[in-house]
């Protein structure tokens, strides 16, 4: 492992720079982290329960932080979530989903209030979502999404199913939050459920357990985490001790990058010339080199098994030179747990 100090970093950008031909990619961005195996679900965002029609018409909401968010404006052209235990595709009588910038830090109650410039980025009738047990499942946008590189970003989900356009109906279908730790932290997600759900404009519930989602990023490089379950003495959670992390950069193959990672985020710092604010000291390169195949440099390793580890946090930000141009990426982080 080296250090470095931020003052390296545009100095590097530099040295770095290449030329490429330019071409459109799409990365994913994992927030919180990008695991399928925690056993937390809900089932107001996208599913369905059998033997209980109240959850058929929804509205759920999350807040994702600006420190999780690409630092220089990005179009977002869709997300995928996670079904826990159901392979099918589920067909929805109406399902639309609206972004918005904000510069809030939480979610309130009042649901539209959350949403100061919505933007509706699909809109389906009568329209199926495959998904697939314990992987993600894209939900591609009819119009991308233009996040401003500077705020936090709220995605408000509406869901109406009739059940006459299914040809069965699935026992259960939920959608994985996260776990454990069950990031306490972070904003809250709000919902409401029952008829007349889809237009909700009051929360019925408040969940400290989340969706979890994975943005689709085009252009703009991103880094993400994964901790799968990891058990031991009769517990598990992830980014335990004693379990393992990986860290995650993707930009166009042929990339030359850096991650670094510290215990906090800071106030965004701009650093010509590159692209984007730093929001972590680059005080600790984790890793570096340039990106392979699949658009993805990856770093794992193993979490020390010692309890003075436990509640401790660290936050991850990258640096990549894509089609010539450096950027800053999102940060990311984790909490570790006992």
């Amino acid at each position: 492992m080296t250090h470095t100090s931020r003052a390296l970093l545009p100095a590097l950008a530099l040295a770095l720079l290449g030329s490429t031909a330019y071409a459109q990619n799409v990365y994913p961005l994992a927030y919180p982290q990008a695991t399928t195996t925690e056993s937390s679900g809900n089932i107001l965002p996208f599913g369905i329960l059998n033997a209980n029609t109240n959850f058929d018409e929804s509205r759920y909401q999350i807040l994702i932080p600006a420190t999780h968010l690409p630092t220089t404006p990005a179009a977002i052209v869709g997300l995928e979530v996670n079904s826990q235990v159901w392979t099918g595709t589920l067909i929805y009588a109406n399902y639309e989903i609206t972004l918005s910038n904000t510069t809030a830090t939480g979610l309130s109650s009042a649901l539209d209030t959350n949403l100061p410039a919505p933007t509706p980025v699909l809109a389906l009738q009568g329209t199926g979502i495959a998904f697939t047990s314990r992987q993600w499942a894209p939900v591609p946008f009819q119009t991308p999404f233009l996040h401003n590189g500077t705020g936090a970003l709220v995605i408000d989900l509406k869901k109406r199913i009739d059940r006459s356009l299914l040809a069965s109906v699935p026992g259960v279908v939920t959608m994985e939050t996260t776990g454990s730790p069950a990031r306490n932290d972070l904003p809250i997600g709000y919902g409401a459920a029952g008829p007349g759900a889809f237009n909700a404009t009051t929360a019925s519930f408040g969940y400290s357990s989340f969706l979890k989602v994975r943005l689709l990023v085009q252009d703009v490089p991103t880094v993400d985490l994964l901790s799968n379950v990891f058990t031991s003495n009769n517990t598990s959670g992830v980014f335990r001790i004693g379990g393992s992390a990986t860290v995650n950069l993707h930009s166009v193959s042929g990339s030359p990058y850096l991650v670094f990672a510290e215990s906090a985020f800071i106030a965004p710092a701009a650093l010509p010339p590159i692209q984007g604010a730093l929001v972590v000291l680059p005080l600790t390169i984790l890793f570096s080199g340039t990106t392979g195949a699949g658009d993805l440099a990856s770093f794992s390793a193993g979490i020390p098994n010692l309890s003075i580890l436990v509640g401790g946090r660290v936050t991850f930000q990258g640096v990549a030179v894509q089609n010539g141009v450096p950027f800053f990426t999102n940060g990311c982080d984790a909490i570790i747990n006992s």
